[in-house]
């Protein structure tokens, strides 16, 4: 498994997220056709591992986007504090990933007006050996 698909079954494992998205939409990359809301995408936006001045590093720290997506912004910002509340701080092991930290790098709000959506964007660093 990938770390992105052990943080999808990390926020599908906690009920109020798992509520939210009727147990099953968390996408990766992008919107399927025929979504529904409430649901959440999942994107790698960097997987640059740490490099010092002896080479490559064996510590890892993908960064990773949440794209909440939901009728309103309200709405788009409570899915946000809910995944936030699973992952943000989060630390130990996540599958067969050890050592994890993930930590949260940004938060900003958008909206998709062709598909008239509100949009909730969180990114997070996830550390791991």
């Amino acid at each position: 498994m990938t770390i992105f698909s052990e943080v999808r079954t990390k926020l599908l494992a906690n009920g109020a997220v798992n509520t939210r998205v009727a147990g099953k939409k968390i996408y990766n990359n992008k919107l399927p056709e025929g979504y529904e809301l409430d649901c959440i995408t999942i994107q790698l936006v960097d997987d640059i591992p740490i490099t010092t001045h002896s080479g490559q590093g064996d510590l890892n720290r993908p960064i990773f986007q949440l794209s909440h997506f939901a009728a309103n912004h309200r709405e788009a910002a409570e899915m946000d504090v809910e995944t936030r509340a699973v992952l943000e701080g989060y630390r130990g092991d996540l599958g067969s990933f050890t050592g994890v930290a993930i930590l949260r790098v940004d938060s900003h709000d958008d909206l998709e007006p062709e598909l008239d959506v509100a949009i909730r964007i969180t990114e997070y660093q996830v550390w791991h050996n």
